[in-house]
């Protein structure tokens, strides 16, 4: 089967290791022709493109699974509306009558809840921030694709990620002292990276199409 990833870093990387370990062809694309071949040397098809330019898929055959986990880059000159929703709507252009399933990463701060209370898939979204808004927005472009094209799909709201070699650059802040602007009193969510991999290709195989599914841990700290 052939599968295609969108966004193939932290989390990306180790959902393509799990498909081609199950013999499945992976592809992913890529900005970067360094980042191109570092994926031939683990096994995946490079796609040089961006999502914000409009990449050419004219060549790529039939799908059965098209995961977005497109995370913002903040040294990029883009704007997160145009890699969150933009970039989506692009992608889903190129995809009628090529894919069976879509897989959209999307974020728990798409709830907007800060007040210590608990949410589950089902809370009411009353996003804050722009990274929540825009992520809902994209959620719902998903969806209405989706029902149009009677393809299978589904959102997982991901808590922060975290793992081997993860924020490196906030660990080394940390050990040079070097305080970090937060709430003393609020709550983090989070959830092992591996953690999630495991709910993603849950997702896939057992999940239900047009299902929202809540990513966390149960213990926030």
């Amino acid at each position: 089967m052939r599968k295609l990833i969108v966004g193939c870093g932290y989390l990306g990387k180790r959902i393509a290791r799990e498909w081609i370990s199950q013999g499945h062809q992976v592809f992913a694309l890529t900005r970067s022709p360094d980042r191109a071949n570092q994926l031939r040397q683990a096994g995946i098809e490079p796609l040089i493109g961006d999502v914000t330019q409009d990449p050419d898929f004219r060549d790529l055959e039939q799908l059965e699974t098209v995961l977005y986990s497109v995370g913002f880059d903040r040294n990029s000159r883009q704007s997160r509306e145009a890699v969150t929703v933009n970039g989506l709507r692009k992608i889903l252009a190129h995809l009628p009558g090529k894919v069976a399933r879509l897989l959209y990463i999307s974020t728990t701060s798409v709830y907007g809840i800060d007040d210590g209370s608990w949410v589950d898939a089902d809370t009411q979204c009353e996003p804050k921030q722009e990274n929540g808004i825009l992520a809902l927005q994209a959620e719902r472009i998903l969806n209405s694709f989706a029902e149009e094209h009677r393809v299978s799909a589904g959102i997982l709201r991901l808590s922060g990620i975290y793992g081997r070699g993860r924020l490196l650059a906030r660990q080394q802040s940390l050990m040079n002292s070097v305080p970090i602007s937060a709430n003393p009193s609020g709550w983090l969510n989070l959830i092992h990276v591996e953690d999630a991999v495991s709910a993603i290709l849950a997702c896939e195989t057992r999940g239900r199409s047009g299902a929202t599914y809540l990513v966390s841990d149960d213990l926030p700290t």
